[in-house]
């Protein structure tokens, strides 16, 4: 399923062909819901909503998604094990600090803890990630490779089609034509992530202090 682990609006669902049959079996949820005295966007998870002006509310936060208003209907597809038929077909070979690294990000992974690898420009790191998402990708288990400007998307997306070789693999970012494929491995900006929910055993975060990080609390 293209969409698979996807959560859109009935206009996106439009807009990404999805099918009668797909769209029936999604669970559907209001974009909107109470918790409390406060609305809460279920995308994004906003608190601050904003009044329209003939009634009712939206989620301002995300809106350059697409609106999520109080009569929004969010279908949430659901995102099953897939079998890896790639491979990890990237031959270099790591330095003795670089493999120290690794094994530190895999001993993480393997615990279900996040891991912060801190080093320089060209200090090779997303080279020393590749052998922590094949782990993730053997075991049926999607990865997203998540970075805060397109450029890099569109930079990084053949660097990995070319290190996972017959891995499905798709590019999101804004205007970038919706999945054909049931992607294993999805580069993206990180505010398409909010397009997904629960599909991933494994995010990868690109330069986490970069804009828009910082000035965005929801990305948090």
């Amino acid at each position: 399923m293209n969409w698979a682990g996807m959560q859109l609006t009935e206009k996106e669902c439009r807009a990404a062909a999805v099918s009668s049959v797909s769209l029936a079996q999604a669970t559907q949820v209001a974009g909107l819901q109470q918790n409390g005295r406060r609305w809460v966007c279920q995308r994004c998870g906003e608190r601050q909503l904003r009044a329209l002006p003939a009634g009712g509310q939206y989620c301002p936060s995300c809106v350059g998604l697409d609106r999520i208003t109080s009569g929004t209907t969010l279908y949430r597809f659901a995102a099953p094990p897939i079998t890896w038929q790639g491979q990890m077909s990237w031959q270099g070979v790591l330095t003795p600090a670089q493999q120290e690294a690794q094994r530190g990000v895999l001993a993480s992974v393997a615990a279900g803890r996040d891991h912060l690898l801190h080093a320089v420009t060209g200090a090779g790191k997303t080279e020393m990630l590749f052998a922590v998402a094949a782990a993730v990708l053997r075991q049926g288990r999607r990865v997203a490779w998540a970075t805060p400007r397109v450029d890099v998307v569109r930079e990084l997306a053949p660097r990995l089609a070319s290190a996972f070789q017959g891995t499905p693999l798709v590019a999101r970012y804004g205007g970038a034509p919706w999945p054909s494929v049931d992607a294993q491995l999805v580069v993206l900006t990180t505010h398409q992530l909010l397009r997904y929910r629960q599909a991933f055993g494994l995010i990868i975060v690109d330069e986490v202090d970069a804009f828009p990080y910082p000035q965005t609390p929801m990305l948090a």
